[in-house]
């Protein structure tokens, strides 16, 4: 059952406090009905035991969102189980699906930062491929999405191992000390991201620091960070690469880079390539006269609108 969206509590550079009024679902109508653009995206390496059920939930969730133009994007980090012929699958009966690939693998950070260059949307959304959340509660979360800059869930139950909770309240509080950002699941992939954040930002992580990274820096640069309470589905097929000690190592050694020395943090990486459907997506696309594959390159996007009614307050303090 998706989560009732409680009280919203979000930070950045201004403290103010507003509830969402009874009009607000009409001008959501009104503004969205005027053109905005929606990209939800996964990255995926070796899920091919659980990526078809992921589109299939995408596939039926998206059109109840309101968005006249909207479009699914998987960022295939090099997998070598078939998941991209399932995906490519899905691709033949809906053009709104797109696939974009790394020739290897290329690590968490780099599936993340393909996903945000790639997509098309005003504002994007990404979870992760295995599914962690019902994706029923995009629709609930989304009001408080068009409020803030930057929209992130936290889990209300982590189910995390002993060493995994080491982990994380480590790393949590690594980021909130040495960044100030000032939130209680860094890393949970359930993060809604506008085009004029993306823009903004510098994004050069390969590990799971990625998503620090990005909070990291759209505090920053004054956005505004909002969080909502959200029920976890942990893993039940396949197993996380999140937990080693190498995985944990090398994402400390990235936050320290980034907070001490940004500048060596720079990626050097093969281009993505997207694999091309036969009909053009509802998105806009790139010139047709390009070759069947190509690099995939950000586009600049409009501002995204509010949209409709929910019944709880929303505050934001710094």
């Amino acid at each position: 059952m998706p989560m009732p969206m409680r009280g919203v509590r979000s930070e950045g550079k201004r403290n103010s406090v507003f509830s969402i009024d009874g009009d607000l679902g009409s001008r959501y109508i009104r503004r969205v009905r005027a053109a905005p653009s929606f990209s939800i995206f996964f990255p995926m390496y070796n899920e091919q035991d659980n990526i078809a059920a992921t589109l299939r939930q995408t596939v039926a969730m998206m059109p109840s969102l309101g968005f006249a133009d909207y479009e699914i994007l998987v960022v295939d980090d090099g997998s070598k189980d078939g998941s991209a012929e399932v995906v490519r699958r899905f691709m033949q009966d809906n053009p709104r699906i797109r696939l974009v690939q790394h020739p290897k693998n290329l690590g968490y950070g780099a599936a993340l930062r393909t996903g945000f260059q790639s997509a098309r949307g005003d504002v994007v959304f990404y979870t992760d491929s295995d599914l962690p959340v019902d994706l029923s509660v995009v629709a609930d979360a989304l009001p408080h999405a068009l409020q803030s800059d930057v929209l992130i869930g936290y889990r209300l139950q982590r189910f995390d191992t002993p060493r995994r909770a080491i982990y994380s309240r480590v790393y949590n509080l690594l980021v909130r000390t040495l960044f100030g950002v000032r939130v209680r699941d860094v890393n949970f992939s359930f993060k809604f991201v506008h085009r004029r954040v993306l823009d903004a930002v510098h994004l050069t992580a390969s590990s799971v620091f990625i998503d620090g990274q990005l909070l990291a820096e759209a505090h920053r640069l004054g956005f505004q960070i909002a969080e909502v309470p959200i029920e976890y589905h942990p893993r039940v097929i396949g197993s996380s690469s999140f937990n080693s000690l190498r995985a944990a190592w090398v994402t400390l050694v990235e936050i320290l880079l980034h907070r001490f020395s940004p500048q060596s943090l720079q990626q050097i990486e093969p281009p993505p390539v997207e694999s091309r459907p036969e009909a053009d997506s509802p998105l806009t696309r790139p010139d047709p006269s390009e070759s069947e594959s190509f690099s995939v390159q950000a586009q600049t996007q409009t501002q995204l609108p509010p949209r409709p009614d929910v019944d709880s307050s929303v505050t934001r303090a710094s």
